[in-house]
């Protein structure tokens, strides 16, 4: 018995037991009550619990933000998560997981140091010039410091939070081990398919808890971004490890607090974000305020790339078509795009009804008043009601159109940024940006066939190899059926022959007995016998 494997089970009924406590004091008992039937789970289910009044006059969306609230880090993140996925959850669930903040109480600055000395090796005075204790941010997974490096540079240091890559690991165990049982009793969640998305969770904050995969989006970003003529802070990769993440120090304000040319700004950031977008595929997955800077002198600035994502090609083309389509009104031409964008198979049911509802819902409304984060939602809507898996990347870039027309609506109220971005596309067409990227698409495939006949002669001595020894191996399976099969017919032949033989010899024993003398008679037996056996061997050998 492996004794470290029972205290991990152990300390993993013990988080359910704390979580299934808390889901119970938020007055979501109910919902508890359908997952654990089992005998062996009823320790689990508190029914001594009260819910205090207060919570009994909360709605059940804020319920369910109280409790991931209550939770703490990871449950935050479940609940950020799944505010993009409009494909599962209902508006009023959406609105209130979204109101989710990541603040909380900052660890010891001892702690910090203790933190960078391991991963630098070094001690925090050997890596910087100065170092402010106090964060001027603290959130779930990491805290944020200023300090300058040895050379006076001025930079900001994030720190991840210790322990936080073993809370996560457990609580997604946890919530994995929740969601298995939920699927399995209530049979209305699998259509949802719990348990991928809570892997996808999990993959999300990995990547979130590896500070140089952001770093190395960061690099991207910032090369892409430039074109845009927006700034990204510079990565500095000595100082940085998979904890430590250091980066050039952008000194401004909020967007939100800039009080002259707005418009300008949002025209700005809404065609940066749109070029980007469509030039390289990646994107800012957290516009909120506080990631937006602004500074007269330097210009714009995008910070935090923690949450970032990529749209593939094909998704950005079959994007791009399935709005065209919807705006003008073309159901035929939204419903290829539709079906290569999610991977829909060709017998699916209703998908030419929904897409007709879906059209003729944007194409008689002005374009001043369609909102593009909740075209995108209303396509992941689609998705989920004809039961296909709806990529997170796509649920990603829907939260990320909903904070971008949320800060239209703040710095420039009545400016749409469907109408904004369709001058950009009409700009792009002018340029034959499109044509490139149909020209990038082609260049792949030419690529994968220079790959292919540049690997052909070693392919084709590999296939030639192969081929002999597979005509070798049929030869000698030919040759052993063949054996085989004669075995068969000279046995069958001799059993004949055996057949026939008793009964001549049998008549021959009785008519010789009583006509010849005993000597004769067994030499005539004996004659007629190898007669008879070598005749017929003669005739199987032919």
């Amino acid at each position: 018995m492996n004794i470290f494997l029972i205290g991990r089970r152990a300390r993993l009924i013990n988080r359910v037991r704390v979580v299934v406590s808390v889901v119970i004091r938020q007055g979501l008992g109910y919902f508890l009550d359908q997952i654990f039937h089992e005998p062996s789970m009823r320790f689990l289910r508190w029914r001594g619990m009260s819910v205090s009044p207060r919570v009994d006059k909360l709605s059940p969306p804020e319920r369910l933000a109280r409790t991931l609230k209550q939770l703490g880090p990871t449950y935050i993140k479940i609940g950020q998560f799944f505010s993009t996925r409009g494909d599962i959850l209902p508006e009023e669930y959406l609105h209130e997981l979204e109101k989710l903040q990541n603040k909380v109480d900052p660890f010891p600055f001892k702690e910090v140091k203790e933190i960078i000395k391991t991963q630098l090796h070094a001690d925090i005075s050997e890596v910087f010039s100065s170092f402010d204790p106090e964060p001027f941010n603290s959130a779930s997974i990491a805290q944020v410091h200023r300090a300058c490096l040895m050379d006076g540079t001025r930079c900001v240091v994030k720190v991840q939070r210790p322990g936080i890559d073993r809370l996560v690991r457990q609580d997604i165990a946890v919530i994995y081990e929740i969601a298995r049982i939920a699927e399995k009793r209530i049979p209305e969640l699998k259509q949802f398919r719990i348990l991928q998305f809570v892997e996808d969770f999990g993959e999300n904050v990995q990547r979130q808890l590896d500070f140089l995969y952001e770093a190395g989006m960061m690099e991207k970003m910032r090369e892409a971004f430039a074109s845009a003529d927006i700034i990204v802070p510079k990565v500095f990769w000595d100082q940085s490890s998979k904890k430590i993440l250091v980066m050039e120090e952008f000194e401004g304000i909020r967007i939100t607090e800039v009080m002259e040319e707005r418009e300008v700004l949002v025209r700005r950031l809404v065609k940066s974000v749109f070029q980007v977008l469509f030039e390289t595929g990646f994107f800012h997955g957290d516009l909120h305020p506080g990631n937006l800077l602004y500074s007269q002198k330097k210009g714009l600035a995008l910070v935090d790339f923690g949450l970032s994502g990529y749209l593939s090609l094909s998704r950005r083309r079959n994007l791009g078509a399935i709005v065209a389509g919807a705006l003008k009104g073309d159901i035929e031409g939204c419903i290829s795009p539709v079906r290569r964008l999610f991977d829909i198979p060709r017998e699916t049911r209703f998908l030419e009804e929904e897409i007709t509802l879906f059209v003729n819902r944007y194409s008689c409304i002005p374009i001043t008043k369609v909102h593009l984060g909740g075209l995108v939602q209303e396509l992941m809507r689609i998705g989920r009601k004809i039961n296909v898996r709806v990529d997170p990347e796509l649920a990603l870039f829907g939260k990320t159109l909903f904070h971008l027309e949320s800060l239209c609506s703040i710095l420039a109220p009545g400016m749409n940024i469907l109408e904004v971005s369709r001058e950009y596309w009409e700009h792009l067409v002018k340029k034959g940006l499109h044509q490139s990227m149909w020209i990038s698409e082609a260049k792949s495939i030419l690529r994968s066939y220079w790959d292919f006949f540049e690997s052909f002669p070693g392919n084709w001595e590999e296939f030639v190899r192969v081929s002999e020894q597979r005509l070798l191996r049929e030869e000698e399976l030919l040759e052993t059926v063949s054996r085989y099969s004669k075995g068969l017919e000279t046995t069958g032949i001799r059993i004949i022959a055996g057949i026939v033989l008793l009964p001549i010899l049998v008549v021959a024993v009785i008519f010789g007995y009583h006509t010849y003398p005993p000597r004769l008679f067994l030499l005539l037996i004996f004659f007629l016998t190898v007669g008879l056996f070598a005749g017929f061997t003669l005739v199987s050998r032919r």
